[in-house]
C-alpha cells in the first residue's frame, strides 16, 4: 500500500463531520420545466407487454406506491433501451439486476428486477438495444435529476415532454453517485412489487420468488446484502467485550507467549538459492510501493532475486487504479509470475512477502494452487499488515457509501483515497463473501504461513491480521502514527520477524507488558472504526429520512 494509504482513517473522521454539515442542509429542489427541445429523444416502451401496474408516487422516500411501472413480462424476456443514451449503471443491488441510462435530455430511464445484464458501464446505446433479461415482472422507471416521472408521459408518441435538469445531472456521476440515486428511486416499489406479481397471475412459489427478488430488498430499505452482513459484524463485535477481557488475560499470564527467539540470538541466512517476490498493496504502484522497503539484501537476497509483481501482470507497470480492481483477477497475475519464475529456475525456492492487500492476493493465489503437482515451490508467505479478516476502514467505508449523504461526502473527499465502491474495497470488508471464503481456502502443504501486525496500525489493527492455525501471529512495537501500517514493511523490528520466519526459527520473544498492549491498541483502534463507521451509517439513513438535524446524535 503507498503512503497515502494512511488517509483512510483520517477520512472516516471526515465523513463523520460532512454527514453532521449536510444533515443541517436543506435539499435542493429539482424543477421539471422547459428546456432545449432539440435534445429530447423519442421513447419507445422497454418490452412488448401489458403495464400492470401504473405510476404511484409515494408520500415519502421509503412509503409504499410506485415510482416507474410494472410490465407483465416472463422470465427471459429481453429488455430494451427506451431511447438512445449512455449506461451509467449496471450492474447488481441485492440479489436482482439493474440498469440505468442517461439520455441525450438528461432524463435517465432504469430497468429493475433484471436476472441479466446485456451492458456494461460507460457503454453507448442504441433505442431498442437490449441492455438485459427479465426474472419475471419488469419495473421501469424514469427520473429527471431527483425528480420522478411518470414513463408513460414520455411514451406518448412522438416527442416526449421537455424537461429541465440541472447541468451536473445532465452528466454521468460516479457508479456510487448512480448507485445512490437508483436505490433512493426505487424506495418506494415495494407496494407495487406485490401488486403486479398478483395482477399477473403469479401465486405461491412464483409470488414468493417476486417477493425475494425485489419487494424484500426494498421494504428492507434496499440496504444491500453486505449493509447487513456489516451490521451483523457491527452487533458481534460492538457487544460485550467479553472476549477481549479473554484475551488480555491471556497475554496477562503468558499463555499465548510460547516459544520465542531472544533478541540477542544471530539470524542466519538460509543458503538454499532464492527469489523473493513484493506484493504491495491497495494503493501501490510501480516503484511506489510500501513493501518495497523490505531490506531484502539484510534478508540475504541478491538485487537479481528481488522482483516486484504488478497487478497489471507480467512486467507491466501498474498504478493505484490496478489495485482496486477484483483481488481474484491480481490473485491470477501472481499464479502466473509465480509459474513462470518456477519455470526459469526450477532449482530456486521462492519466498513471497507481501503487504496489506497484497497478502490477500497471495492467499488467495497460493490456495488455487494447492491441488496442482506442478506448482511453483514456495516455501514461506509472509504478511505485513494484511487484514486476514477484513479491514475494519473498508466495511466503515462501505457503511459510510450505502446511504446517500454518506456517498455524496466520499465523493466530496477525493483526494486520492481508494474508490469505496471499488471491487477490492468491496471485498476488503470483513463483511464480503470474499474474506468469509477466504477462511475456507487452505495453503498449499509446504507453505509457511506468517502474519506480522504493527501494535498501532489504524489502518489494519492487529486484531484484523491473525491467521491463527493456519500460520502464527506476530505483532511488533510501532509509532503512535497514521504512518505505522505504511512504515510496517521498512522497519527493523519487521524485517528481524521476516528473517526468524525464512529461517524457520520462532518468532522474538514479548514481554507480558507488551504482549497486553499489543492486545489492547488493537482492540480499542477496531472498535473505534467500527463505531464510526456504524455511527456514520445511521447519520446517513438519517439524513435520507428527513430527520431535522436538531434530533441527530451531536458530537462531542
Amino acid at each position: 500500500m503507498s503512503r497515502r494509504s494512511r488517509r483512510w482513517a483520517a477520512c472516516l473522521v471526515v465523513v463523520v463531520v460532512t454527514l453532521s454539515v449536510a444533515a443541517t442542509m436543506a435539499a435542493p429542489a429539482v424543477a421539471a420545466a422547459r428546456d432545449d427541445a432539440a435534445d429530447v429523444p423519442t421513447y419507445v416502451a422497454p418490452v412488448d407487454r401489458p403495464v400492470v401496474d401504473r405510476f404511484r408516487p409515494p408520500s415519502s422516500d421509503y412509503g409504499p406506491g410506485n415510482r416507474g411501472i410494472d410490465y407483465a413480462t416472463d422470465a427471459g424476456d429481453a429488455v430494451r433501451a427506451s431511447a438512445p443514451g449512455v449506461v451509467v449503471f449496471a450492474g447488481p443491488v441485492g440479489p436482482s439486476h439493474h440498469v440505468v441510462v442517461l439520455h441525450p435530455d438528461g432524463i435517465r430511464t432504469s430497468y429493475s428486477f433484471l436476472a441479466d445484464t446485456s451492458v456494461r458501464r460507460g457503454q453507448r446505446v442504441a433505442a431498442g438495444a437490449v441492455v438485459g433479461h427479465t426474472a419475471g415482472a419488469l419495473h421501469f422507471g424514469a427520473r429527471a435529476g431527483d425528480a420522478y416521472v411518470d414513463p408513460l408521459e414520455l411514451l406518448g408518441g412522438g416527442p416526449g415532454r421537455v424537461w429541465l435538469v440541472p447541468v451536473e445531472d445532465r452528466k454521468p456521476g460516479s457508479e456510487g453517485h448512480e448507485r445512490a440515486g437508483l436505490l433512493r428511486f426505487l424506495g418506494g416499489v415495494a407496494g407495487a412489487g406485490v401488486g403486479a406479481a398478483m395482477a399477473v397471475g403469479r401465486t405461491g412459489v412464483d409470488a414468493v420468488r417476486w417477493a425475494r427478488d425485489s419487494a424484500l430488498p426494498v421494504v428492507a430499505g434496499l440496504v444491500d446484502v453486505d449493509e447487513l452482513r456489516g451490521w451483523l459484524h457491527y452487533l458481534s463485535s460492538l457487544g460485550p467485550p467479553v472476549p477481549l477481557a479473554i484475551r488480555l488475560m491471556a497475554a496477562a499470564t503468558g499463555w499465548s507467549e510460547g516459544e520465542c527467539t531472544p533478541g540477542s540470538v544471530a539470524v542466519p541466512v538460509p543458503a538454499r538459492s532464492r527469489t523473493v517476490v513484493l506484493v504491495g498493496g491497495l494503493g501501490s504502484a510501480s516503484g511506489r510501493a510500501s513493501v518495497l522497503d523490505v531490506d531484502t539484501a539484510t534478508l540475504g537476497f541478491a538485487a537479481t532475486d528481488r522482483v516486484e509483481f504488478s497487478y497489471r501482470g507480467g512486467d507491466l507497470p501498474y498504478d493505484a487504479a490496478d489495485t482496486q480492481e477484483p483481488i481474484e483477477a491480481a490473485a491470477d497475475h501472481l499464479r502466473r509470475l509465480l509459474a513462470e519464475l518456477a519455470r526459469a529456475r526450477p532449482e530456486r525456492t521462492i519466498e513471497v512477502i507481501a503487504h496489506s492487500q497484497g497478502g490477500l492476493v497471495a492467499r488467495r493465489a497460493l490456495a488455487d494452487m494447492a491441488d496442482d503437482p506442478a506448482a511453483p515451490a514456495v516455501g514461506h508467505l509472509v504478511t505485513l499488515g494484511t487484514p486476514h479478516h477484513g479491514s475494519d476502514v473498508a466495511t466503515a467505508l462501505m457503511m459510510v457509501n450505502a446511504t446517500g449523504p454518506g456517498r455524496w461526502a466520499t465523493d466530496a473527499l477525493g483526494g486520492g483515497a481508494p474508490d469505496p465502491d471499488s471491487p477490492s474495497v468491496r471485498e476488503l470488508s470483513e463483511a464480503s463473501d470474499f474474506i468469509r471464503e477466504l477462511g475456507h481456502d487452505a495453503l498449499p502443504g509446504g507453505v509457511r504461513l506468517t502474519s506480522i501486525a504493527a501494535r498501532f496500525d489504524a489502518i489494519v489493527p492487529s486484531p484484523r491480521s491473525q491467521v491463527g492455525s493456519a500460520g502464527r501471529d506476530v505483532v511488533v512495537d510501532s509509532a503512535f502514527s497514521p504512518g505505522a501500517h505504511s512504515d510496517l514493511p521498512g522497519s527493523p523490528a519487521a524485517i528481524r520477524e521476516i528473517a526468524l520466519a525464512l529461517a524457520d526459527m520462532a518468532p522474538g520473544c514479548r514481554s507480558r507488558p507488551d504482549a497486553v498492549a499489543d492486545v489492547l491498541a488493537g482492540e480499542l483502534i477496531s472498535r473505534a472504526e467500527d463505531s464510526v463507521g456504524a455511527a456514520a451509517n445511521l447519520a446517513g439513513h438519517a439524513i435520507e429520512a428527513g430527520v431535522p438535524a436538531a434530533v441527530l446524535p451531536r458530537r462531542r
